[in-house]
């Protein structure tokens, strides 16, 4: 057996292993995101207790009946209030032995008393809009009294102190009383205490549960101060108090969740308005590149995300600009896109447009016990043999003790194979904090110091960054055997590259992938990407290869759809389980590349991912558009063409090369010309137009990517919501429902005058066929007449119709299906462009602010949320899906109380969502007009 040297394998991750020494060859920290950004950056447990009367005497005798004993009892009483008082809310009290209800008083107060009770209690209490709040009360089982206030506070005490949501506490208090102590409830109360005092909650020691509680004092008054916290954020309590209960030392491993999410301090932090995983707060920023001697690249920097500013180590400030969901530029050319679980990718140019490569994620105190276990790692490591400062790719795993100290070690030079250091091979390795914040890697075989930071996710979930003054570094996720993809599944990310100089090559990339198949036992599974023509080809991954937690893309020359060939480069990946972002080696080019999940929901579609895209709207690309209008024609031609888009001149142009329209950048995909016409694109690349004409009319437009689709593809059910013509030259709103087979001819048909009144059409029949103009002819079997429309497919697979007539009638279609209920704390923003009964558009784009949605109903599928009048005030509205019929959602009209006490007119409206496209096409019936509502990135 061949001795393995521990001086023979690198630095940092290697360095685990030798002694090398690298001299620092950057410059100061200080120079990185580009000068600013940059200068580093049963169900109850009831036990009945019998007493018996033990017969005494020695002749055999029985006693004479004497006075019972008189049966212990448990008083459990406190206040129960959501920030208001909760009056008349129903009290349930579950206790290792007896159970209670009660009902609280005007005042909030309640008290149960409990024949036979004993402590531990669990507490629940129904609250005025039908949610429920829970405590705990624990102590001597023998005492008779305890105090248990119930609130939003006490519902993340519980979280906190058992691990689990406290509703599955309160179901399961039989099995998980035992985690019930004053003791864990006490180190619950001081962990929620550090939690909300990180955004200025102070509790000063009060105590949730027990502490005095009543309407206007300081504890009340904490409780309204987290509640205006959730409101402003967009965190709803019930999301706060999960990620709150799987990230509490109380919770087990196995709960741990691996969907990408914010830990329970960022939650209550302010959101960017284009991206809800980047909040406020100090960053740890770490640099690939070397540093000065005895510091490795890494500092603090504070983000303020409503602002989007960036403060430095040194106190200069960076302004971020966003070009798209959750990804951002800054003056000086970097660029950064964010993870769902808010880890930053930086693509960062310090100055002479060189550019460097960095990570970055909230600053957090971690507990050094937390590490213990067993990492994986993907490290670019100095090759000290080359004459050049070059890194290459390797790869590892880490075991810590709960102590910190290294205990197994094994390194993979080349990625793929492995050598486990053992015995004397095995160097004295142990991590200690350190105050400047993360951890000291202290080598003390080899005598060196290195630095660890690491993260943990709203999911539980731990990664870690390992860097030397060098410019080495490792990325570490813990061990574990990755699962197959789900067959279907779409996956977009961005994708930045790190050369073997530890430069940043190229601009952030896209990429896109389908997963066409999984192999049945588990070895890999295939995906279908899509070329920059728009031709397909398939890609294989070998699951759990090399070794289990990373994943291995096969080299191959790949058949193209369309017959051509592709080289298939080989990479290794290791996802980052929890982070939403994935590293990856590609040994063929020397790269290391750093690959963020894109937000899920409305896409570009794949092809479009290769266009040069607008300088603030990654959305909008350059190529030719279908622009349908809603317009009247006089000349007997469809109010329809093909124009051009240049996203670096922001020109609409002709066939003839001619500028049919200059804009200017007015907002994040907000665009406005000289006349006055506006352009608003949703996330899925389509554009909406406010058109201003020299005539003074005004016209709502629609404009997408050409796109090629063949008859077959519009076979199934379709829903309508559309704006026409009807006998007396008036525009009112219309929906229908039609189903297609695969020559396009229609087999049902319902039309439903006003949106609501739907009868079956038996007179006529339609067909669709090619129209050599583009888009598809639709013909009227009972007089021949004609419309054309027009196909889009987004890059989630939704398709849309877009059906125009001569006399400027305009209609949408989409998939039919039920719509999903949105969820708690969403927020979202939307530009609206509103048409006229006589087809004029008034007003220009409007912005409706933001709207964020307080509560959902699933069983009678309507949402309650929240909107701000012009003044700031907030109000709320509640809306119904699947009304008047599967695929709509309707918001009745109403008049509620603002919180500024001012009285708002909410219209009746009736929306269609188009599944894909993040527009809204909806009837507003109080003022007759049509309205075409587009998502904000």
């Amino acid at each position: 057996m061949n001795h393995i040297s521990p001086r023979a394998m690198g630095s940092t991750f290697g360095r685990t292993f030798c002694r090398a020494i690298c001299r620092a060859i950057g410059r100061p920290i200080g120079h990185t995101f580009g000068r600013p950004f940059g200068h580093t950056f049963g169900h109850a447990f009831a036990a009945a207790v019998a007493l018996s009367l033990a017969a005494c005497g020695g002749d055999g005798g029985s006693s004479s009946g004497g006075t019972p004993p008189v049966e212990p009892t448990l008083t459990v009483s406190g206040t129960a209030a959501t920030g208001a008082v909760i009056s008349g809310g129903a009290v349930e009290a579950v206790c290792a032995a007896g159970t209670g209800t009660a009902t609280t008083s005007a005042t909030g107060a309640y008290s149960i008393v409990i024949a036979n009770g004993s402590l531990p209690c669990a507490l629940r209490v129904t609250t005025s809009d039908g949610g429920l709040l829970h405590s705990a009360a624990a102590g001597d089982a023998g005492a008779t009294s305890a105090t248990a206030n119930l609130s939003p506070l006490t519902e993340l005490v519980i979280a906190q102190a058992i691990g689990v949501s406290p509703a599955t506490f309160f179901d399961e208090f039989a099995a998980r009383q035992a985690s019930l102590t004053p003791a864990s409830l006490a180190d619950a109360v001081a962990a929620v205490e550090a939690t909300l005092a990180t955004v200025g909650i102070d509790l000063a020691g009060a105590n949730p549960l027990s502490g005095a509680l009543a309407a206007g004092n300081t504890q009340d008054q904490l409780i309204d101060a987290l509640q205006v916290k959730l409101a402003d954020t967009g965190t709803s309590l019930a999301a706060l108090a999960d990620t709150v209960a799987i990230t509490s030392a109380s919770a087990l491993s196995t709960a741990l969740s691996g969907t990408p999410s914010l830990p329970p301090a960022l939650l209550l932090q302010p959101a960017a308005a284009h991206c809800a995983a980047l909040r406020s707060g100090t960053y740890r920023l770490v640099l690939f590149e070397a540093a000065a001697a005895g510091s490795v690249s890494s500092e603090t920097v504070v983000l303020d995300a409503t602002a989007l500013t960036v403060t430095n180590f040194d106190g200069s400030t960076d302004s971020l600009t966003p070009i798209g969901t959750c990804r951002f530029t800054t003056p000086a050319g970097a660029e950064i896109v964010v993870s769902q679980a808010g880890v930053i990718s930086v693509r960062g140019d310090p100055s002479g447009g060189i550019f460097h490569q960095g990570i970055a994620f909230p600053e957090q105190s971690i507990n050094l016990a937390l590490l213990a276990g067993t990492w994986n790692a993907l490290g670019f490591e100095r090759d000290a043999a080359s004459s050049a400062p070059a890194y290459t790719a390797n790869a590892g795993s880490i075991t810590f003790d709960v102590d910190g100290k290294v205990v197994a070690l094994t390194f993979c030079a080349d990625v793929k194979t492995c050598v486990p250091a053992t015995g004397a091979d095995l160097p004295v390795i142990a991590l200690a904090a350190n105050p400047a914040g993360g951890f000291d890697f202290v080598n003390t075989t080899d005598a060196y110091t290195d630095r660890l930071f690491a993260y943990r996710t709203g999911g539980g979930e731990l990664m870690a960054v390992l860097i030397s003054g060098g410019g080495s570094f490792s990325v570490l996720t813990r061990q574990r055997t990755n699962a197959a993809p789900s067959l279907g599944a779409v996956n977009r990310s961005w994708n930045q590259e790190l050369s073997a100089q530890l430069l940043s090559n190229g601009l952030t990339s896209e990429s896109s992938n389908v997963i066409a198949s999984v192999d049945a036992a588990g070895a890999g599974y295939t995906r279908t990407v899509t070329t920059s023509t728009g031709a397909t080809y398939a890609e294989n991954f070998l699951l759990n290869q090399p070794r289990d937690g990373y994943n291995t893309r096969s080299a191959a020359t790949a058949t193209v759809s369309d017959g051509s060939t592709v080289n298939v480069r080989e990479f290794i990946t290791l996802s980052l389980r929890g982070t939403g972002m994935s590293v990856l080696s590609v040994p063929s080019r020397g790269v290391y590349t750093f690959s963020v999940g894109e937000p899920g929901g409305v896409s570009l579609p794949a092809v479009q991912l290769y266009k040069p895209f607008a300088a603030n709207c990654t959305a909008l690309r350059s190529g030719t558009l279908r622009f349908v209008e809603a317009f009247t024609s006089v000349s007997g031609e469809f109010p329809t063409g093909l124009l051009t888009f240049d996203p670096g001149s922001l020109q609409l142009k002709r066939a003839d090369g001619s500028v049919e329209r200059q804009f200017t950048a007015n907002g994040l995909c907000r665009y406005a010309s000289a006349d006055g016409s506006e352009m608003v694109v949703s996330q899925a690349g389509i554009a909406v137009f406010h058109v201003r004409e020299q005539d003074g009319t005004q016209r709502v437009g629609v404009a997408f990517a050409e796109q090629a689709h063949t008859v077959d593809e519009l076979a199934g059910s379709w829903t309508k919501i559309g704006f026409s013509r009807n006998g007396s030259g008036v525009y009112t709103v219309d929906a229908a429902a039609a189903t297609y087979d695969a020559a396009g001819a229609s087999t049902s048909v319902s039309y439903c005058a006003e949106v609501n009144t739907c009868v079956p059409v038996t007179d006529r029949t339609f067909s669709f066929s090619a129209s050599p103009d583009g888009g598809f002819l639709r013909t009227n079997s009972l007089d021949g007449a004609t419309d054309r429309t027009f196909a889009y497919r987004s890059g989630t697979g939704d398709l849309m119709l877009v059906q125009i007539d001569l006399d400027g009638s305009i209609a949408f279609w989409t998939p039919q299906g039920p719509l999903g209920l949105p969820n708690v704390g969403a927020r979202t923003r939307s530009f609206d462009a509103l048409i006229g009964s006589n087809l004029q558009a008034n007003g220009g784009v409007s912005d409706t602010g933001a709207i964020t949605v307080l509560s959902v109903d699933a069983a009678a599928k309507t949402w309650l949320r929240s909107r701000r009048t012009a003044s700031g005030a907030l109000y709320t509205e509640t809306l119904a899906a699947s009304t008047p019929r599967e695929g709509y959602t309707f918001r009745a009209a109403s008049t509620p109380t603002a919180s500024d006490g001012a009285t708002v007119n909410v219209r009746e409206f009736t929306a269609m969502g188009l599944k894909g496209m993040g527009i809204s096409p909806l009837s507003l019936p109080e003022i007759a007009s049509f309205d075409l509502s587009v998502q904000q990135p």
